[in-house]
């Protein structure tokens, strides 16, 4: 049995996909006349920090390629999105 086999559609394999995802966030602050450095700017960049959904797999964002046909909406070779956490300083004399 498969998608293009059943006669009858069938809602059992189907899931909500809402989701609330943040991608991509920078938070800085600029220090003037710091200590002996005229300017001192240090921030956090954070990449896919968090994402709320009730989706069961990685991602409710599948990868689409047009064709009714094919697997979309099936998540085959699928792998998690990376988070990435970055913090720095900037400093200026």
């Amino acid at each position: 049995p498969g998608a293009n086999r059943d006669a009858l559609a069938s809602t059992y394999w189907l899931e909500d996909g809402d989701y609330f995802r943040l991608n991509n966030v920078t938070v800085g602050y600029t220090f003037n006349d710091f200590a002996m450095i005229s300017k001192a700017r240090f921030y956090v960049t954070l990449q896919n920090p968090f994402i709320i959904t009730n989706y069961s797999g990685f991602t409710p964002e599948l990868n689409q390629d047009g064709n009714p046909a094919a697997t979309t909406g099936i998540e085959l070779s699928a792998y998690p999105t990376t988070r990435t956490f970055l913090f720095g300083a900037n400093f200026q004399l």
